[in-house]
């Protein structure tokens, strides 16, 4: 074959073989178009994947809290401990406290899809009672924390207790100054209801700016109620310019009231300031007719009187006297739903703090609770009581609450005081409002 034969058989096999390889690469691109059914034959392992990898997730949900959390199982109910006197003397408060907290329920009551529980224990009125209810409570590790207790007797071991469980709890009636004071506040307390330091305050001013009186005496029983309030009292009210001519001590259980009654006499007060319980205070308040030098003396009690069993024990005694307590808007229909709910009317006040302190602890768990895949959640102990206390312009029942880094969810700024005269109306003794006292001034109710 010649050189120029061969030269265009080579040309003839380079052609044949770019059209092979052309050929070649067209069928390398058909695979690519059976992709689609590829990616339709992996759909189902990769949803298997997805379900494994929550399954996963829901188990590697971990509690990193300091504190530690409270882990709710899927169907467990969310349980709040409630401390209330149920028993004795001032179980008025109880009543009304826990019908508070019954009626927050009824209208809330789930939270995250749980079922919210109450376990209710009685905290009696004292430093025993309260240490035994709050032993008693924070015993259970799944009590998120706790609604009381109402006096400040109880309140005070109390608070120490729950501090020290990692736990809380929001009294709706302990009043006394040093609860919430800087040097002697526990972590976990903090309070619905005002501060004795202002109620006090305004005891004072009342006495000496409105029924112009110079010279004042007091009871206290040696709790902490009674005994910080009236030590506040005769301290503004020497401020003021008035006297304070005794502060007498008598036991929570006494009943013969006249030697105390005797010796304040003889120091010529004209006022008798007796910040007491229904009890020993519907005792004062009788005996005081009896006993030479008190026939003008002006009597006056605070918010631990002003309710249905110190009326009973006064009797008509009780008329004339003066009151301080909290001020609560008229809500017509937290009051039909508290009989609905209870069966009865208010025996006391502070059931509307309860209420509001039931709302802000719902609040704070649905702002700090983990839902975990399973339904169930973990409850940070640390970070919802931060949340509590990040509790800022909540509208309550009671007024707008916002809470201090000591505890105290009401301000003088925000709090009003009413004063009350106890007289017969309809034939039946009764707490009459007279004056409301907000920001430095009294407002004669008409």
């Amino acid at each position: 074959m010649s050189k120029k034969h061969w030269l265009i058989v080579l040309a003839l096999v380079a052609m044949l073989a770019l059209a092979l390889a052309a050929c070649g690469g067209k069928a390398e691109e058909a695979p690519a178009t059976e992709a689609p059914k590829e990616e339709m034959a992996t759909e189902a392992p990769k949803e298997e994947a997805t379900e494994e990898a929550t399954e996963e997730a829901a188990a590697e949900v971990t509690c990193e809290d300091e504190w530690g959390c409270i882990e709710i199982a899927p169907d467990e109910p969310i349980q709040i401990g409630v401390m209330q006197v149920l028993s004795g003397g001032a179980a008025n408060y109880g009543e009304a406290g826990l019908g508070g907290v019954k009626v927050a329920q009824s209208e809330r009551p789930e939270v995250l899809g749980h079922k919210v529980d109450l376990v209710v224990e009685d905290s009696q009125c004292n430093a025993e009672g309260g240490q035994i209810a709050a032993q008693k409570l924070t015993s259970n590790d799944k009590i998120v924390g706790i609604i009381g207790a109402n006096c400040s007797s109880a309140c005070t071991p109390a608070a120490q207790i729950v501090t020290d469980a990692n736990m809380f709890m929001i009294s709706n009636s302990c009043t006394a100054p040093a609860l919430t004071a800087p040097d002697t506040h526990k972590l976990g307390f903090l309070r619905t209801v005002y501060n004795d330091a202002y109620q006090g305050a305004v005891v004072a001013e009342f006495v000496y700016n409105i029924l112009g009186l110079k010279k004042m005496a007091t009871i206290h029983d040696g709790t902490p109620y009674p005994q910080q309030l009236q030590e506040v009292a005769c301290q503004r009210f020497t401020e003021l310019g008035g006297e304070c001519v005794a502060q007498e001590a008598i036991n929570p259980d006494d009943t013969d009231m006249r030697p105390v009654l005797t010796r304040i006499a003889e120091k010529q007060p004209e006022v008798l300031f007796f910040p007491l319980y229904p009890e020993a205070g519907g005792h004062v308040a009788r005996q005081a007719k009896e006993v030479e030098g008190f026939e003008n003396v002006v009597l006056v009690g605070a918010d631990g009187l002003k309710v249905e069993k110190f009326l009973e024990a006064a009797g008509d005694a009780a008329i004339g006297m003066w009151f301080t307590g909290p001020e609560v808007p008229q809500n017509e229909e937290y009051a039909k739903k508290y009989v609905e709910v209870n069966g009865s009317e208010p025996p006391a006040p502070f059931g509307e703090q309860a209420y509001d302190a039931y709302n802000i602890i719902l609040d704070a768990i649905e702002k700090v609770a983990i839902k975990k895949a399973d339904g169930g959640l973990l409850i940070p102990r640390k970070a919802l009581l931060d949340a509590l206390y990040a509790t800022k312009d909540y509208q309550g029942l009671t007024g707008t609450l916002s809470a201090n880094e000591y505890g105290d969810f009401t301000s003088p700024e925000t709090t009003k005081i009413v004063i009350y005269q106890a007289e017969k109306v309809d034939g039946k003794l009764d707490f009459v409002p007279k004056y409301v006292y907000f920001n430095g001034e009294f407002t004669e109710v008409k």
